[in-house]
């Protein structure tokens, strides 16, 4: 009876991080041959497999079926944490790389060029993360010969809202023709560093409230690994009131690192 207590929340749970959350790469991967694997799902692969044997050794070694079951559900997590964060510090290099691009185009423009001269020659020296957008915008132009068109096409292949709001706002110039295109794209930039530099505050308090969280979330489990050399703590819980013991506290440090990931993105957010 206590096994399925135990195994019910972390199949629900391991359930609802490989399909309703999609967190880790798809499992249809797994059926295709290893050489035409990405390299995103074949980290994830790897993962998984080194994952596989601590969970072996966490099981050989403890013979406590939570620890077990809290290792094959980090493991499970893992790639797609790891894939997010990526995403994530991705998006920001790019949204960093804009100001310096407005301002490479509001040099060129005030050097007497033409707005579609100057994003292609913006283009050309085009920070590292923006320049597969950038180069696909020129092939682009230079294929139509519509700045319009290229301008979407481009902000179509945009992910991060620093670009999108620049696109929209060329776009706009373009529409209305805008006389002063060199004094609105300083304005801008301007506001582009300030909102980045509030973005960055916000991150940085955030993520003290997240690491604290987590912090609090694994020190249980570091405590319980320094004392798991004694024979009686051991024997606690490699029984089944002591299993119990620990999937109550592996439910409620979930529960409060929940509460404290909700209050860190409503107040920082």
């Amino acid at each position: 009876m206590i096994d399925f207590l135990i195994i019910t929340p972390i199949a629900i749970l391991g359930w609802y991080l490989i399909f309703a959350r999609k967190i880790p790469f798809q499992l249809t991967i797994l059926f295709y041959k290893f050489k035409k694997l990405h390299e995103k799902n074949s980290a994830a692969l790897k993962v998984y497999v080194i994952g596989f044997f601590i969970t072996l050794l966490v099981f050989i070694t403890t013979k406590v079926f939570i620890l077990v079951a809290i290792s094959v559900v980090t493991t499970i997590a893992l790639p797609g944490i790891i894939i997010k964060n990526y995403q994530k510090r991705a998006i920001q290099e790019k949204s960093d790389a804009w100001p310096f691009l407005i301002d490479d185009l509001i040099s060129a423009i005030r050097a007497g060029m033409t707005l579609p001269d100057s994003l292609l020659d913006v283009a050309k020296n085009a920070p590292s993360v923006l320049a597969i957008e950038m180069a696909a915008f020129s092939s682009h132009y230079n294929k139509s010969g519509q700045l319009n068109h290229s301008l979407k096409y481009l902000s179509k292949n945009i992910v991060d809202p620093i670009g999108g709001l620049v696109m929209r706002m060329l776009l706009t110039v373009l529409k209305s023709g805008a006389n002063d295109l060199a004094k609105s794209l300083k304005i801008l930039g301007e506001a582009v560093r300030e909102e980045q530099q509030l973005s960055r505050e916000l991150v940085a308090r955030q993520s003290w409230v997240m690491n604290s969280a987590r912090l609090a979330v694994i020190s249980p489990w570091i405590v319980l690994i320094a004392i798991w050399s004694q024979p009686t703590v051991q024997t606690a819980y490699q029984s089944q009131q002591g299993q119990l013991i620990l999937l109550i506290i592996a439910g409620i440090c979930f529960a409060a690192y929940s509460v404290m990931k909700r209050m860190a993105i409503k107040q920082y957010g």
